[in-house]
């Protein structure tokens, strides 16, 4: 639900969406209104102690060079569909022998085996609390983080294993940084499984123009090297930000 963050006189100086991060009150997507960054920055130390908040660079980086300590940096990539063409034969890829596309149906014990494969530790998306990662995803997948799963989301199975997600989440508003949005992509980081990052992501797309989507959007954490991927599957980028942890 959509916040109001208030000056000392009353007067709304920014928007926000409150949520839970690092079991921490978070302001995310904050949006200042008619205030200097340097003025909401000085506001947020003072009225938001030890919340956690997310916004351009040019909010987060006075904001670190306060005190504030970053917790991710991160780009969006919007596909939108309504100026870009998405190939028919992403719906269909060709797959090595014993893997093949299916539908998202599985459950959250047969996919986050993979996920925890995908980011281990040293990867710029590695998470230390396993168990609150599994959380996480669990409200994802019943649409109380980005919105409700939709079908375009997909997986991949090797044998019976799940070795590939892609969850697109119905997000509430406009593209290119709301409405459909990929809240998980990820694959098994074995070398048989090189390439599905790939396949996922179109397949997803081609779904969703199928379905008469709008766009698809998505976030990347700064240096991830799957950032590459992305563009080459024609993802364009609309917006730099980051969160930030308020000292308490």
């Amino acid at each position: 639900m959509r916040e109001e963050l208030l000056d000392g006189t009353g007067r709304v100086v920014a928007h926000y969406d409150r949520r839970t991060r690092l079991d921490l009150p978070y302001a995310a997507e904050l949006e200042p209104v008619d205030i200097s960054a340097e003025d909401l920055v000085r506001l947020l130390f003072t009225e938001r102690k030890g919340w956690v908040f997310s916004a351009g660079p040019e909010i987060c980086l006075p904001a670190k060079a306060n005190g504030g300590t970053v917790v991710r940096h991160a780009h969006a990539y919007s596909f939108d569909l309504r100026e870009q063409q998405a190939d028919p034969d992403w719906l269909n890829p060709p797959l090595a022998d014993g893997l093949r596309a299916e539908e998202f149906t599985a459950t959250l014990e047969e996919i986050f085996p993979a996920y925890q494969r995908a980011f281990p530790p040293g990867h710029v998306d590695h998470v230390l609390d396993a168990e609150g990662e599994r959380a996480n995803f669990a409200q994802l997948l019943a649409g109380e983080v980005l919105g409700p799963v939709l079908p375009c989301s997909g997986l991949i199975r090797d044998g019976e294993e799940v070795v590939g997600v892609v969850v697109v989440n119905d997000r509430a508003g406009d593209p290119p940084l709301l409405g459909p949005w990929i809240g998980q992509i990820y694959r098994d980081p074995a070398p048989r499984y090189r390439g599905l990052g790939m396949v996922l992501l179109r397949r997803a797309v081609a779904l969703a123009a199928q379905a008469g989507l709008p766009a698809v959007g998505l976030a990347v954490t700064d240096g991830n090297p799957a950032r590459w991927v992305y563009e080459k599957a024609g993802f364009r980028h609309v917006e730099e930000s980051m969160t930030v942890l308020i000292p308490d």
